[in-house]
């Protein structure tokens, strides 16, 4: 019978009544409470608060992209294509894409009757080592040139302001004759990826007052390349003699 006695004391109800009233049980059930809180805050409030803060950063990103591809559009839209098409041409005509022979003979040709001096002899160097700064490559050119040390200044400066772009890389020679280096740039075209969260910005100052020079060269060559006055011609026939 004490067995029995025993083992009924050691069941919970007789410790919820024995100690109910006491001050461990009232803390017992508190920290209870508090365990049960922090399970529930950390295992289904946190998560579903994250959750909600990934969609909406989600959602105010897609709602950017929108706005930049609505600027995109309108920008592309008000864009005057005639500009473009000028700009472009003349970009390509600076720097071409591709080693074309044509603009560059054109180029040496005019700039020799500009600056009154012949050319008797040349080469061209294209493949090797021909890698420039910032993406560039370039057809080495080496010209003799027969003509007075002024004509010979005049020359150089008359090719580093035409298109395609051109530099004089090396200069030797005498009084009969000069051998100039002239080095034409030319560039691949760019890969373009328009992405939907950057936006389309319009050309600086800068890049806008580079075009304008270069278009100012463009259009100083095509002048130099229309055909002269008849008068003109008669009166000087070595000037119209081709030079290679």
């Amino acid at each position: 019978m004490k067995k029995e006695i025993w083992l009924g004391k050691k069941t919970l109800r007789f410790f919820y009544f024995r100690y109910k009233d006491s001050f461990y049980y009232s803390l017992s059930i508190i920290v209870l409470i508090v365990l049960v809180c922090f399970i529930f805050i950390f295992n289904i409030i946190i998560p579903r608060f994250q959750s909600w803060l990934s969609i909406r950063e989600e959602v105010i990103a897609t709602q950017e992209r929108i706005k930049i591809i609505n600027k995109n559009i309108n920008f592309m839209n008000n864009i005057d294509r005639s500009i473009l098409d000028r700009q472009s041409d003349t970009a390509l005509a600076a720097l071409p894409v591709e080693n074309d022979f044509g603009p560059i003979l054109t180029t040496i040709s005019s700039a020799a009757v500009n600056s009154n001096i012949s050319l008797d002899d040349f080469s061209f160097t294209i493949g090797g080592d021909n890698s420039a700064t910032n993406g560039l490559s370039f057809i080495t050119i080496t010209l003799i040139a027969h003509g007075d040390i002024g004509g010979i200044q005049l020359f150089i400066k008359d090719l580093e302001e035409r298109l395609p772009l051109s530099q004089v890389a090396q200069i030797d020679g005498s009084s009969q004759f000069v051998s100039i280096k002239v080095q034409f740039y030319r560039k691949d075209f760019p890969t373009i990826l328009v992405r939907d969260d950057e936006q389309i910005l319009p050309l600086s100052d800068k890049k806008l007052a580079l075009l304008k020079k270069l278009t100012e060269w463009k259009n100083k060559s095509a002048e130099l390349l229309l055909p002269a006055p008849s008068e003109t011609q008669e009166s000087s026939p070595s000037a119209s003699a081709p030079l290679f």
